[in-house]
């Protein structure tokens, strides 16, 4: 049973409600990147196409007959940090980013604990995108649009 967190994408939905996608339309526009959140908030992200892929491999191959549970991980990553990273690999740090001044509310941390789907992807051969690489295949999808 696969407890899923963050995707990215193609599929992706609500792209002005979640992060990546809010940040990748900014950055696709043209226009300030706006955080509205006052706290940190923490983000592992995990491409929809490695979830297939590790899923589908495990119930094709696997000889386990008992259920089990494994979170989605990903790196973790801050959502201004998330909003730089975006920027550079869409290739325009020349936006800003607007964010209000923190306050002292404790983080907003949404994360799996990825170490068994980390050892699935590796045991069945599949090479988990990179945050970089999502970010731009999520941005190609959300261009075609």
């Amino acid at each position: 049973i696969p407890r899923i967190f963050n995707v990215s994408g193609p599929l992706i939905n609500k792209h002005d409600s979640y992060i990546l996608s809010s940040v990748i339309n900014s950055a696709l526009s043209g226009v300030p990147v706006e955080l509205r959140a006052r706290r940190n908030v923490v983000r592992g992200y995990v491409a929809v196409r490695d979830v297939l892929d590790v899923l589908f491999g495990w119930l094709l191959t696997s000889a386990v007959p008992e259920r089990f549970v494994f979170d989605t991980g990903g790196d973790l990553v801050e959502a201004g940090e998330l909003a730089l990273r975006v920027l550079k690999v869409l290739q325009r740090q020349d936006l800003p980013i607007n964010r209000p001044l923190p306050n002292s509310e404790p983080d907003d941390v949404y994360f799996g604990d990825g170490a068994t789907f980390e050892q699935l992807a590796a045991v069945q051969g599949i090479s988990l995108s990179s945050l970089d690489e999502q970010i731009a295949n999520t941005a190609t999808y959300m261009k075609e649009l």
